[in-house]
């Protein structure tokens, strides 16, 4: 914080409000040149919009200006249409999985590419996937859903979209060598199964013939 307020300064120096959050807690700028054209005046920042007037924009500080056009850089929703109703819950941006990818009602659904790593995922593709493959097989020597195995192991589900590369990095390291321990995991609860754990996907669940809508 202290090397941010040195380097960056105070916001409002730039006309920008405080952030109502910790540093993390959000994606960070894109591009550090946007305070830079900021103070050059070649972006000038403004509030919240009240409304549209034809082409004048009307703000919530009672300001108006015209333009020639707006974009919403509203980001995204994350929804699966192409799943039954219901199937996956998601609560903000987040999808209610353990491992980050599994469902615990289901066998060989992985739900990929939904989280937000601050810098990117490409340190993380490599890794990822050979992880991804090795649960993919262990999927297969287990009687019940992976998901289903974390869940009942007592891993949570995340709480934010936003990942830390580095720290992500290491648990992928990581993972690979302790999957034998959701083996034994799994044992234990085959000891004592529990019942209407549906397995499988239901037949026809997944419609792959229609195309896919990206939101």
């Amino acid at each position: 914080k202290l090397i941010l307020r040195i380097v960056v300064g105070d916001y409002s120096d730039y006309g920008l409000p405080q952030p109502n959050h910790k540093i993390w807690e959000r994606h960070p700028t894109l591009s550090s040149e946007v305070l830079h054209y900021i103070k050059h005046g070649n972006i000038t920042p403004r509030p919240g919009i009240t409304r549209f007037l034809g082409r004048h924009v009307e703000f919530t500080d009672g300001s108006r200006a015209e333009y020639d056009m707006v974009v919403a850089a509203t980001g995204f929703h994350v929804s699966y249409p192409f799943l039954p109703d219901g199937m996956v819950e998601v609560i903000g941006a987040v999808p209610q999985v353990y491992g980050d990818c599994l469902l615990p009602d289901y066998r060989h659904l992985y739900l990929i590419g939904w989280s937000q790593p601050r810098y990117g995922f490409g340190p993380l593709v490599t890794p990822f996937c050979d992880l991804l493959a090795k649960m993919v097989k262990l999927q297969n020597d287990l009687d019940y859903p992976l998901g289903y195995v974390l869940q009942k192991s007592g891993q949570k589900v995340p709480d934010t979209h936003l990942v830390d590369p580095g720290k992500a990095l290491r648990m992928l390291k990581k993972a690979p060598k302790r999957l034998w321990l959701l083996k034994l995991a799994a044992k234990r609860i085959k000891q004592a199964p529990i019942n209407n754990i549906p397995m499988e996907l239901p037949k026809g669940g997944i419609h792959s013939n229609e195309p896919l809508k990206v939101y």
